[in-house]
Parts: C-alpha cells; sequence; structure tokens
C-alpha cells in the first residue's frame, strides 16, 4: 500500500500544472486571449500571405488533403519570395486559422 499512495502523490504533483494550464486554456478569459492571439498571427505579413492564398484555393473548389497540399506550397512559394521567416508547423497553423477564419469561427 505505501508505493500505491506514494505513486498518487507523485501523479497528483505531476499533474497540477497541466490542469492549472487546462484551465486556464479553457476558461472564457483564456478563449479570448487565444481567439486575440490567432487574429494578431493572421494580421502578420506572413498570416496574410496564407489567408490570401488559402481563399484563393478554397475559390478553385479543392478541399481536404489536396486543398493544404495546394496551400502549402503556395504559402511556402510566396514567403520565400518575399524573404519570409517560416517553419512548416507555422505555416500549417496558419493554414488551419485561415480556414476558421474564413468560416467566421474566430
Amino acid at each position: 500500500m505505501a508505493v500505491k499512495d506514494t505513486l498518487k502523490k507523485v501523479g497528483k504533483a505531476i499533474a497540477w500544472p497541466f490542469v492549472y494550464l487546462f484551465k486556464a486554456l479553457f476558461s472564457a478569459r483564456g478563449r479570448k486571449a487565444l481567439a486575440l492571439a490567432y487574429q494578431q498571427m493572421l494580421q502578420t505579413p506572413l498570416g496574410k500571405i496564407i489567408v490570401q492564398i488559402v481563399a484563393e484555393v478554397a475559390d478553385l473548389g479543392l478541399a481536404g488533403p489536396e486543398a493544404q497540399q495546394a496551400a502549402f506550397q503556395r504559402i511556402t512559394a510566396a514567403a520565400q519570395q518575399a524573404k519570409l521567416e517560416w517553419k512548416a508547423s507555422l505555416i500549417n497553423l496558419g493554414i488551419e486559422l485561415a480556414v476558421q477564419a474564413l468560416k467566421g469561427n474566430i
């Protein structure tokens, strides 16, 4: 029983920061802050390129993985041409945010 109790205490000690972070992110104030951060990201030079290209790809009638791949390729080319620094994960996040913004969700 002593080992089991010790493991429970260790688990609680490790888990509390994650519980606090989860509550902070998903509280009303946390959601507003996150939505504002998303909107600000889309207002950056790279964000504006992403929104424009995602809208163009949507107008082509592409959807799903094909749309994501087409948008990603166009965005990386435009970012290189504009001499903007980027990472694939940032562009993928931007694509998802732009899709939600165009749908009016953020």
